[in-house]
């Protein structure tokens, strides 16, 4: 519990995006709502716990300077669970590539949606993707189904065979 006069830091959003070996490896740990606060550490825990001290150093700042605090976005709180609607097709062939690594569907798809999240250059709350060029894309992950190939009509079809 926050006692009075404490900094309630549950309040402003993160981001948390792996960084290249190029960045120095590691994960990076930004504030949106706070300008320039942004940590980073070997691993995402790491990253979160450091980030959490530079949030706190931050705000400080603005405090002692006089300065109102930045207000935080909305925060939003997200339970971590949501629906995804997809084909029999495509159930079918990442349910077989999950048994395939030998691990759960939920498993092997939170790790892909991760895998895909750290793709992008600038991971943004509001869903805006940039894409790095030469990365393999979702299609590229998942392989080909010969399956489908199979059912595939017209020239494109004639293409492949």
């Amino acid at each position: 519990m926050k006692k009075q006069g404490e900094l309630d830091l549950d309040v402003y959003p993160f981001t948390v995006r792996k960084l290249t070996a190029e960045d120095g490896g590691g994960y990076l740990v930004e504030y949106p709502d706070v300008p320039l606060c942004q940590s980073d550490g070997e691993t995402v825990e790491e990253a979160i716990t450091n980030g959490r001290d530079a949030l706190e150093g931050s705000l400080m700042c603005y405090l002692q300077d006089g300065e109102p605090l930045p207000k935080p976005s909305s925060g939003q709180a997200y339970s971590g669970t949501f629906r995804v609607r997809m084909s029999k097709t495509m159930h079918a062939q990442i349910a077989a590539r999950a048994k395939k690594e030998g691990v759960s569907l939920n498993l092997f798809v939170v790790e892909a949606a991760a895998e895909a999240a750290g793709r992008y250059e600038s991971p943004s709350r509001f869903g805006t993707r940039h894409r790095k060029p030469g990365k393999p894309t979702g299609r590229d992950m998942l392989g080909e189904n010969p399956a489908r190939k199979g059912s595939l009509r017209g020239k494109r079809a004639k293409r492949m065979a």
